[in-house]
């Protein structure tokens, strides 16, 4: 119903049921003059969860609002979605054959918006609108800097949208991963030391066994390495369009765009970067809050009031009184060296990130296991679908309660951790 209200803000121009999702048969400007593609704009943003600040502010930089406009790289319509990228996007979202109209533009770019949103989080999915997914992946994972118009396009539109959020909120490991500021500085990604050492290894490591990826080993030989698989690679977005301009960008040169002073871009960057930053320590506070509940508990009645073993282990765990030496267990505020894996409750982790690299999330993970001397831990590594890519998370898991949050304690001094309970 809230699609069929769009249309019938078009008055006398009807909506065709044909074939394509629910085009219009006219090209014209369904808004007044002050807004002349508004509910076109809010059609597509109901439809793929991606506000309306985002459509307008990439359309006003990508066409200026020209519905005919054509880049020198070739990206074409309101929207400048590059000929590939919309046949892809036209197979999806069962779009129309042309990519200049109105609608269909406007369509296409909400829904690759919404893609590269799920893949990257705000505002690296400005970079990848603009230069392509495979061109930010270099720049994230492969320690190749942005193009100058890219860094100026995120810069321009970054700060303008940052009040803005889809209510479908992409995974916190996915802004984790793709982490950037609004103004990008020239020349390859800053990383924190734990990043750069995951890195390093990555590339001084051979490439693992990939058995489904090899080709064919010889007789009764194991499995090979994949000559082929570059050392921080990540996996190759399905969309092949974007690909074609990687080294020129699809953006309208000559379009003019209102420029904020810049103590107020520096204001609307810290708004944005603080409300990322409280987002991200919300779960920490959480965590936080529930240990020290723990160790409030009467002392009479550690076995029940501390909680360390999960109910699902309940039953395994002795039906007599505890003993009064159980008093004596050290607090778990206390760190010992080295991290022992608990064998009672021992279905807690911990998790180091999600990457774009199978390799790179297995070389994490064990570094987080041999930084804190995980003795009888195991490294996993778990892919992850978020849109059309997959993210690899790298955990530690065979730990007892205590032991992950003694972990994380010490992994937060290199990089992110998250204690991960069992059955998540």
């Amino acid at each position: 119903m809230a699609l069929l209200s769009a249309c019938a803000q078009t008055g006398s121009r009807s909506a065709s049921n044909g074939p394509y999702y629910n085009r219009p048969d006219s090209t014209s400007p369904p808004g007044p003059p002050s807004d002349p593609w508004g509910p076109w704009i809010r059609d597509a943003s109901r439809r793929f969860d991606v506000p309306e600040l985002w459509i307008r502010e990439v359309m006003r930089q990508e066409s200026g609002g020209r519905a005919n406009a054509v880049s020198p790289a070739g990206a074409m319509g309101l929207m400048q979605v590059m000929p590939g990228t919309y046949r892809e996007l036209q197979a999806r979202y069962n779009l129309g054959p042309d990519p200049y109209h109105p609608y269909d533009s406007i369509q296409a770019g909400a829904a690759y918006l919404r893609e590269m949103y799920e893949l990257y989080g705000n505002p690296a999915f400005l970079a990848a609108y603009n230069a392509g997914p495979r061109r930010l992946e270099e720049y994230l994972w492969g320690g190749r800097g942005l193009p100058n118009e890219t860094r100026n396009y995120v810069s321009r539109i970054g700060p303008r949208i940052a009040s803005a959020a889809p209510n479908r909120r992409a995974a916190p490991e996915v802004y984790a991963a793709a982490e950037m500021g609004f103004y990008v500085p020239a020349g390859p990604r800053p990383v924190g030391s734990g990043t750069a050492l995951a890195l390093r290894d990555q590339r001084d490591a051979p490439a693992p066994v990939q058995v489904a990826a090899a080709p064919p080993p010889p007789p009764a030989a194991p499995p090979v390495q994949v000559a082929s698989l570059a050392p921080v690679a990540p996996p190759a977005p399905s969309v092949v369009g974007q690909a074609q301009a990687a080294l020129t960008p699809a953006y309208m040169q000559g379009i003019e765009n209102p420029t904020l002073t810049p103590s107020a871009r520096l204001a609307i960057a810290e708004a944005a970067r603080q409300s990322e930053i409280e987002r991200a320590q919300q779960q920490a506070e959480e965590a936080a809050t529930a240990r020290a509940a723990e160790r409030r508990a009467p002392a009479a009645t550690p076995f029940r009031g501390f909680g360390l073993v999960g109910t699902a282990h309940a039953g395994t765990l002795p039906s007599a009184p505890v003993p009064v030496r159980q008093a004596a267990l050290p607090p778990p505020a206390a760190a010992p060296t080295p991290v022992a894996a608990s064998s009672g409750g021992s279905q807690w982790g911990v998790q180091v990130g999600a990457f774009a690299s199978e390799n790179l999330a297995r070389t994490s993970a064990n570094q987080a296991r041999d930084t804190v001397a995980l003795m009888g831990a195991r490294t996993t590594v778990t892919p992850v679908r978020q849109g059309s890519s997959t993210l690899y998370r790298a955990r530690v898991t065979g730990l007892s309660r205590q032991g992950a949050e003694q972990a994380c304690s010490r992994l937060r001094a290199r990089g992110a951790c998250t204690v991960v309970a069992p059955g998540a």
